[in-house]
């Protein structure tokens, strides 16, 4: 149940709203991500549309994405067995985001302890690029055809996504602090004020 998806990823900060006709498979067995827990995952979501979604912990904001313009199909191919996924294809065709991502991990309740192993290339249209002007930033990432390099590893809590030689973690934890300390300074302001 795709809307089940949906709920529970805004339970979690991520309002996503997907339009379009979704075709294929899931086999699902199991209580939970555990090692008993095995699903199979064939989805072709056609005309699909990405709502505008908020990403605050970096700061980003994106705009609706068309994922998969008319009679284009966003593929998504997984297996899920023995506290292991592998993503086989993630295939986003575009034409807001064009994304392309397989790779694996192990999962655990805990999500410190679940690992990620994930790579992919990915690009944005240039109305996109309008709408959300730091990308420009990440331009010299780009390889010849065109799309940036992206890398999601570490665990499920504390990711290190890179987009080729560029860590967000590191962006992260610079928004974090600077956000912890203006949180000090306005505090000690609004003291001093009183």
């Amino acid at each position: 149940d795709i809307s089940y998806v949906a709920v529970k990823l805004k339970e979690v900060g991520v309002p996503l709203v997907v339009s379009g006709v979704v075709n294929g498979t899931f086999y699902f067995a199991g209580g939970g991500v555990d090692q008993q827990t095995e699903a199979e995952v064939d989805l072709k979501i056609k005309d699909a549309t990405l709502q505008s979604v908020s990403f605050p912990s970096f700061g980003i904001e994106l705009p609706q994405l068309v994922l998969a313009a008319q009679n284009d199909v966003l593929e998504i191919d997984a297996d899920l067995g023995r506290g292991q996924m592998l993503i086989n294809r993630i295939n986003i065709p575009g034409p807001d985001l064009v994304l392309s991502l397989n790779g694996s991990a192990t999962l655990d309740r805990a999500q410190n302890v679940s690992r990620m192993a994930i790579d992919g290339k990915f690009s944005f249209s240039d109305l996109v690029k309008e709408k959300i002007s730091f990308l420009t930033a990440f331009d010299n990432q780009k390889t010849t055809d065109g799309f940036y390099p992206l890398s999601i590893k570490g665990t499920l809590k504390a990711p290190q996504i890179k987009i080729g030689d560029f860590d967000f973690s590191a962006m992260k934890e610079a928004l974090s602090t600077s956000t912890d300390e203006s949180a000090t300074t306005g505090d000690a302001g609004t003291a001093a004020t009183e």
